[in-house]
């Protein structure tokens, strides 16, 4: 992302959203944190914790600061606390709790659904683990530290560097700026005790296979030899199966409904651990039977596929930022929010970026049916005040300098994240990159990923330095959206495009906001964005298989959203949103072109580089003076271009004429002009303006026409007219119009 729009306007001290007043902050986010995996005996740990800020040097604190509303960041209005540590600070957490010690056939454990970044856990001061990574999921057993009272101290230690360090942050930054946003320290997932059996669940794994009608369950103990079986009951057939441990269940999917966005039906069931003809631990779940992968249509480009049939993907970029709890929504009905408005808004994927969710979030994701895609949060290397970025965009360009620990520590928490979220049908791709940032040893991470969960596609790098491997590649472009030519082995998708700012005044987190391009109304974000999502038939028809929007919601300075940060506006009716996105998921359009641009075969036109007379746009204008040769032109250093004359000096005037038909004045209405310009640009059709420009693109692109031009066409002889002006830089126009056909 590049910092282009920004503006300033009336800054608001505090952001709240629709549910901050429900937090109740004894009892915060009381839902069991781990749907996929539940048990009936648990203890929720959220609520209040004593804290202290201390040199990250210094011992446990003999004095605390005061409460914390446990799991909302230290930095958070929710926390109760909104202090923003620095890297030579640690965070202390401390929580008295009555917990009697279990019978020795017992055992207890704690989880954490997150803790950002480096955490030490103790048990009435005895040391009990520690965890190096801020986005996934870990727990101990503290049995053996518990006393013989029923009184006990939970005492926490975390560190977290945030940009100070190499660890994987996501857009966390000691100073927010741009695209970079406040810090998210400590414990910001939920806390929980669960009592369980010497020998227990620890784990399950759910592979279904559509192709074979079926679905697979492998269910794994604490122990390595286990003697125990285990039974699965599920409610999708009313079947029990038996099963030695470590040995999968093969439950048959001959009757299973599929799971989709319009569909997105979940089965659910039970695993029992049995040792004799006595249950000894038990776990609910659900599957779901979906497929996700990519092959050829009858054109012979590569299109996604979900269960087989083909399905372009489009969705929001999500960060899951929240003005009063940073990365903790402060509800569980403000995470099943966000994913109810996508699907209103007609999306039927979304793109988690750089930001792992706690497991509720995808579990709406199934439950609720959107397609996801997962991006790993980045990191950089050390010695990086920001992230540290890849070079070159070939395929033997320089990746970033990882050493040793740095990359041991981003895969061992890359394969802990598939792990954890492997079981979730909604997530459909993997993204262990974005735009370069901490890109390093490229092919090896994505050849990894793509052997570790062959389930699923991976697409790496989304942005900037793609390197040759990878089931996708990856364009990114901002305003106006773009594709990397269609590839033979690989799907050409567009991860980020758009970013249309509108500043909804008294919903925005502080005075100065940006975004990519600057829209002055809703009315204006309406115009702009239909004309953003008009451009996508062209390139689905060129072989796109996929898009994402830039973004969900505005985020702190952010203001690019379709949603206010609080939450409270919605700045395109989701209505309005369905109707615009409805064309995406059609079949993909056959292109009918009536006037070619010179980007493939160069194309003749008349052009002067000096001032003409003021109807040089008009139909009778004599322009055989005028010098005749082949376009595009332009400057050579000029990105995507393909320079037929080299224009150089500051104006062009072109004219053309061109013939059209009775049949292709009847369907003008799916006529759109395809456009490079660089810079400023009119363009006339039979002497009307038709369109016109600001600024530069660095590829091509589509626009709408104006209603007068489309009606001054006729069949027979036509003339388009086109101006371009530069001040520095690269240089360059070429146009030409297209109809789209369904």
């Amino acid at each position: 992302m590049t910092l282009l729009q920004p503006t300033t306007t009336h800054a608001n001290e505090q952001l709240d959203t629709p549910w901050t007043a429900d937090v109740d902050k004894n009892n915060p986010l009381p839902e069991y944190p781990r749907p996929q995996m539940r048990r009936s005996d648990w203890t929720n740990l959220n609520g209040q914790w004593d804290y202290a800020v201390k040199h990250h040097l210094d011992n446990k604190p003999t004095e605390w600061g005061g409460s914390i509303t446990v799991p909302f960041p230290i930095e958070s209005h929710l926390s109760g606390v909104k202090r923003h540590p620095t890297e030579l600070e640690a965070i202390w957490y401390q929580r008295k709790i009555n917990l009697h010690k279990p019978m020795d056939d017992q055992r207890i454990l704690i989880h954490f659904g997150a803790i950002d970044w480096h955490a030490k856990i103790y048990v009435n001061d005895q040391y009990i683990g520690e965890h190096r990574g801020g986005f996934v999921p870990f727990s101990f057993d503290i049995t053996h530290a518990l006393n013989n009272t029923s009184a006990q101290t939970i005492t926490i230690r975390v560190y977290d560097p945030t940009n100070s360090d190499s660890q994987a942050r996501g857009k966390q930054i000691h100073k927010p700026h741009g695209i970079f946003y406040t810090s998210a320290s400590g414990i910001w997932q939920t806390v929980w005790l669960e009592k369980v059996p010497q020998e227990y669940i620890q784990s399950i794994k759910i592979i279904p296979d559509l192709d074979n009608q079926s679905i697979s369950v492998n269910v794994r103990t604490n122990k390595q030899n286990s003697k125990l079986k285990a039974i699965l009951v599920t409610k999708y057939n009313n079947q029990s199966y038996t099963s030695a441990l470590n040995t999968p269940f093969e439950i048959p999917a001959n009757d299973c409904q599929l799971w989709s966005p319009e569909s997105p039906n979940l089965y659910d069931f039970e695993v029992m651990l049995i040792d004799g003809n006595q249950t000894v631990d038990s776990i609910s779940s659900y599957f779901a039977l979906r497929k996700i992968s990519f092959t050829k249509d009858k054109t012979g480009y590569n299109r996604l596929h979900l269960n087989n049939k083909p399905i372009f993907q489009f969705g929001p970029l999500d960060q899951g930022y929240w003005p009063d709890g940073i990365y903790t929504a402060p509800t569980d009905e403000a995470l099943r929010y966000d994913i109810e408005v996508m699907k209103k808004m007609g999306f039927n994927m979304v793109r988690k970026h750089v930001k792992i969710e706690s497991a509720r979030w995808y579990y709406w994701a199934d439950k609720l049916g959107i397609m996801v895609w997962q991006d790993f949060p980045n990191s950089g290397a050390t010695g990086e005040a920001n992230n540290h970025h890849a070079h070159q965009n070939t395929t033997d360009g320089k990746d970033v300098d990882f050493n040793a620990i740095e990359h041991t520590r981003f895969m061992e928490e890359w394969k802990a994240a598939i792990d954890a979220y492997y079981n979730h049908p909604s997530i459909v791709v993997w993204i262990p990159f974005n735009e370069g940032w901490g890109q390093h040893k490229t092919n090896d991470v994505i050849q990894w990923t793509m052997n570790y969960d062959p389930s699923r596609l991976t697409d790496a790098p989304s942005g900037w330095f793609d390197r040759g491997l990878g089931d996708m590649i990856d364009k990114h472009s901002y305003p106006d959206p773009g594709m990397f030519p269609a590839l033979d082995h690989r799907v050409s998708v567009l991860g980020e495009f758009g970013g249309l700012l509108l500043n909804i005044k008294g919903h925005l987190w502080q005075g100065k906001t940006w975004g990519y391009k600057e829209t002055k109304s809703q009315d204006d974000l309406l115009y702009q964005y239909e004309d953003l999502i008009q451009q996508l038939p062209p390139l689905i028809a060129r072989g796109l298989a996929a898009a994402v929007y830039t973004q969900l919601t505005d985020v702190e300075i952010e203001a690019n959203g379709l949603i206010t940060y609080d939450r409270k506006v919605i700045k395109i009716d989701p209505q309005t949103l369905t109707q615009i996105h409805a064309t995406l998921f059609k079949t993909p359009p056959a292109i009918n072109q009536l006037l070619p641009t010179s980007d493939l075969t160069p194309q003749t036109w008349q052009y002067t580089t000096r001032l003409p007379k003021p109807s040089w746009m008009n139909p009778d204008y004599d322009d055989s003076l005028w010098q005749s040769s082949e376009g595009g032109f332009g400057t050579p250093e000029t990105p995507n271009t393909n320079v037929g004359t080299k224009w150089n000096s500051q104006s062009i005037w072109l004219r053309k004429e061109f013939n059209l038909n009775t049949e292709d004045i009847q369907n003008a209405g799916s006529l759109r002009l395809k456009i490079y310009h660089d810079e400023d640009a009119e363009v006339y059709i039979n002497g009307i303006l038709a369109a016109e420009f600001k600024g530069f693109t660095t590829s091509y692109r589509t626009a709408r026409l104006k209603r007068e031009a489309l009606d001054s066409l006729k069949p027979g002889l036509n003339i388009i007219a086109v101006t371009c002006q530069q001040t520095k830089g690269g240089q360059f126009i070429d146009v030409g119009l297209e109809q789209y056909q369904q």
